[in-house]
Formats: structure tokens, sequence, C-alpha cells
């Protein structure tokens, strides 16, 4: 292939396949048919096989770097080889990977039990839905990209369909909102997708999307939409009835009369314990409320709100990823920040690179703590004190001492999606879908209707896939 057509159109699945018969790729080539075949006689176990294929994906990676196929081709081609190899191995490899542990299928059989259930009876109200978020169209095409996902083998294209159903569900939210949606919109909106949807293993597939992703891959949007998915899960699997806004009963009578024993939607009876005479906490009475006598003729307003300690710097930080990728969406942060949307190639300094690489993970450092602490309840101390009979002055804090912090995940997600251009207008206003791209940070499969995915991702459904050497 020629090299000038190599730069300007990164590599598709089929173009890989084509380099690797290659014969300057024979060191290649054998390397990967060895990993393959020492899958053959190894033990079942999961998270062996998954460090192996991290191991090996990671040193294939950095030897594209230097291999003389790759040379002059720029970063977009050598990761679009990624991606290949990625596919192809994981096409091999997927009979011995996927539903390895007993812990996956065990897992897919109670969610797919639970979602069967819950399917018969849940209604968006049960979750807070609003009536204007209802659309049946946007709905069904969500389900529909959600249950393409074992159609496949590769982890990408796996990820690809979560990654669409969300773009769906979150373009739906967009446009009824007339702005970018939250995260309280977002989530309940995707529960109810995966109860109405009830994908095959899908606990399954979210272990293997986590353990044979490449974990440099798994960043940015995918990783958020991800994120998302697992916790859909996860909340579904703890399921009660105060989740669906009901009684406890007529849960318990829906889920029975669909097959799922009561004992096991009950919590463990609590251990007896010299303890256990105090009532637990709840909502109108949280554990952090002072029991200290108040003065005489004092109370204690009910609505004040709780004390809490303090909470560390990383903890603000992960609470306030959420807010600052809702601001990078509406575009808050370009008009705020000169240099954050800047490439080196703006600066005229020797060390532009290393200033502009700072620069950007401190706001973004600075902008997730921010929010985090404005999105907390304020609280009167003075007033409280003297309400409860104490002082109005507080001793001055003392700051907490400095420590070095390894770069951030806020700063991983959003410095991602500033090197990713938009989709077409076109397309991503109606479906959420994007256009084929090998060196996307998802490349799509045959879902997205491309030319890559039509070669293959229907390809990887049926099975072992193309070969070379």
């Amino acid at each position: 292939m020629d090299d000038n057509y190599s730069q300007a159109h990164p590599l598709t699945f089929t173009d890989f396949l084509e380099k690797m018969k290659d014969p300057r790729a024979a060191d290649l080539v054998r390397s990967i048919k060895a990993f393959i075949a020492s899958f053959k006689s190894a033990p079942p176990d999961a998270t062996l096989h998954a460090q192996k294929v991290q191991q090996f994906l990671a040193s294939c990676d950095a030897s594209f770097q230097t291999h003389p196929l790759w040379a002059g081709t720029d970063a977009a081609c050598i990761d679009a080889a990624g991606e290949g190899l990625e596919k192809y191995i994981m096409t091999k490899l997927y009979d011995k990977c996927f539903r390895l542990a007993s812990s996956d299928r065990e897992g897919d059989e109670m969610l797919s039990s639970y979602l069967r259930a819950l399917s018969s009876f849940v209604k968006p109200e049960h979750l807070e839905i609003p009536n204007y978020f209802t659309n049946e169209t946007q709905w069904g095409l969500a389900q529909k990209e959600l249950h393409k996902i074992n159609s496949y083998k590769a982890p990408r294209d796996k990820l690809v369909c979560i990654l669409n159903c969300c773009r769906v569900i979150n373009n739906l939210l967009t446009m009824t909102n007339s702005g970018p949606a939250g995260a309280d919109d977002f989530f309940p909106v995707l529960v109810y997708i995966v109860i109405r949807t009830n994908p095959p293993n899908l606990k399954s597939n979210l272990e293997y999307i986590r353990r044979f992703r490449g974990a440099s891959r798994l960043v940015s949007e995918a990783a958020y939409f991800y994120t998302n998915m697992e916790s859909a899960a996860q909340f579904i699997e703890n399921i009660n009835s105060r989740s669906l806004q009901m009684d406890e009963e007529a849960f318990l009578t829906c889920m029975a009369s669909c097959g799922i024993p009561r004992e096991r939607l009950l919590p463990p009876p609590a251990a007896a314990s010299p303890q256990s005479a105090a009532p637990a906490p709840s909502a109108s009475s949280p554990s952090t409320r002072s029991s200290l006598p108040l003065p005489p003729g004092r109370a204690l307003p009910s609505d004040i709100p709780p004390l809490v300690a303090s909470r560390s710097v990383a903890e603000l930080e992960a609470e306030g990823i959420g807010h600052l990728i809702d601001a990078e969406a509406r575009g808050e942060l370009r008009n705020v920040y000169r240099w954050l949307y800047a490439s080196a190639g703006d600066l005229t300094v020797s060390d532009a690179e290393s200033v502009l690489s700072a620069y950007k993970e401190l706001v973004l450092r600075y902008e997730a703590l921010s929010r985090a602490v404005a999105a907390q309840p304020a609280v009167d101390l003075p007033s409280l004190i003297e309400l409860c009979g104490g002082g109005t002055t507080l001793p001055a804090a003392t700051p907490p001492a400095a420590h070095p912090t390894p770069p951030s995940y806020a700063a991983a997600v959003v410095e991602e999606r500033l090197s990713v251009p938009a989709p077409p207008v076109g397309m991503e206003a109606t479906t959420g879908l994007t256009q084929p791209s090998m060196n996307s940070p998802l490349p799509p499969n045959e879902a997205l209707l491309g030319e890559e995915g039509a070669a293959a991702g229907v390809e990887e459904a049926g099975g072992g896939g193309s070969d070379f050497g």
C-alpha cells in the first residue's frame, strides 16, 4: 500500500490484514500466531487471560511505533494498527475468553431473570422519567443498538453498541431539553432501555469489554458511557421497592409472579448487637446529626443539613467529573481559558508542549474541584452553632498539606474529547451514530452501516474472520 495513501486514509481492518501479509511483517505474524496458540493448552482463567492480552497488545503497540511497515506514518495509522490487532486477536480467542468465569454465567442468569420480571410491570413513572422524554421511535432505536452487542466478537465492536445506545438516548434528551442533558435525566432512561431490551449475556459482555478492550483505548466518551451501562446493570441487580417508588408488598408480588423468590429480594436479617436497638440512619434521621444535649429551650430544626466530615481533594475531584464533562459539552470552557483548545503550534516558546499540557491539566483539575464544591449544600455554621447555644467564632482552619497527585481521570476524559472531531451534524442530530472511521476513538462496526463495518463486523459475527500469512 502506498505510504502517502496510508497517511491520508488510516487503515481499515481489511487493510490491516493486507498489511500483515507484507513480507516485512513476518516477525509480527509469527509473534501473533504464537500468542494465539498459547491459549490452546492454557487453563481457563479470566484474570490471567486478561493480563496476557493486555500485555501483548501494549507490547505490539510499542512495536508498531518502530516497525518498518509503519515508518513515516502518523499516529492515527499506528493507532489503527493497534485496533486491527485487537480485533483480530479477540476474534480468534473469543471462545476462550467470553463467558469464561462461572461468575459471568451466573451473573447473566440472575440479571436476565430480573430484567425479564421487571419488563412485565415497570413503567417510565417508576423511574421518575418525565412524559416529555417519552419517544418510542428513539427508544426503539436505542434498544436495537444495544441488542446488537451479541452479534460481535471484538471488544471494540461490543463497546460501540453500548456507545450508540447511549448516544441515541443522550441526543433524545438533548433535543427535548433544548440543551445538554444531565446525569439525573440520562441514567433513569438508560435503566429503562436496558429493562426493555433485556440483552442476553449483558453481564458477560461488560466483563469481556473491561478485561479485553485495550486499556489505553477505554477512555473519553466510551469510558463514560461504559461506566453508565455498568452502573445500570448494578442498579438492576440491587433493585428494590424504593428504587421504583413502589409499595414493598406490591413489588415483591410482581417479582414473585415472574419467578423471582421473595427471599432473594429482601435484605439479610441484621445480626444482633448492643447497637442494634438504635434506629438505622435514614434520610429523615441521618446518623451525622449530633447526639449532644441542647441547652434548655433550644430545639434543632429537622431541616438543617447534616454536618459531614470534610472530604479529600481526590474525592471532590471525582465528584466534579460529571459537572466538568457537562460544562465542556456546553462550550463553557472555551470562552474562559484561552489556551485550553490550542495546539502546540500556537505557542512560540521552546517548551510549548510541556507548558500547554501542564496548563490544561491545571484548568481541568480546578474546574472539577470548583464545580464539585459549588454543588454541595450550603451550611451556615455560625448560625447553626448559635442556634445550638454555642459561640459564633470558629478557629481558623489549618490548610491541608499539599501533596502530588497523578493525572486525573477528568483531565483524561476532557483532553480526549478536545482532540476528537465532532461527527457530521446530520447523522449526530438524528441518531447519535458516528461516521465510520478507523482512527476515531471508537471505530464503529457493521451496526453503523459503514464500509469498514460491513467488511469487518459481519465477518466477525460469522466466526473466525479473515487470516493472514
